[in-house]
């Protein structure tokens, strides 16, 4: 169920990366790697400003874009972390129990 969940943030980033990048590609006339570049940096919220949408229509866009994808890209953040505490409760649980087993085998005698 996790690791569907990570696949699944994983894959919902690249579309949006790849969209993103298409888009600012053909309506800004940017390069592909300046569009990736700006994609990411709006995705992950750097925002450094060298680049920035000059179209009335990516102006519209580009903060539902941001919206949208930082949402999903603190999906993918929350999900990798949860997986990791998750991880990290099983092995506490397993010291723990480790720990308690002579103390309850002394109990019982």
């Amino acid at each position: 169920m996790l690791a569907r969940r990570i696949t699944y943030s994983l894959v919902l980033t690249i579309i949006l990366l790849s969209f993103g990048t298409i888009y600012f590609h053909h309506l800004e006339d940017w390069s592909y790697v300046d569009a990736f570049y700006f994609s990411s940096m709006t995705l992950t919220t750097v925002g450094y400003g060298d680049l920035v949408p000059t179209h009335t229509s990516t102006k519209i866009i580009t903060p539902f874009y941001a919206v949208f994808g930082i949402a999903i890209m603190l999906y993918l953040i929350g999900t990798v972390i949860g997986h990791y505490v998750q991880r990290q409760e099983k092995y506490f649980e397993h010291i723990v129990s480790v720990l308690e087993e002579p103390w309850n085998k002394r109990k019982k005698k």
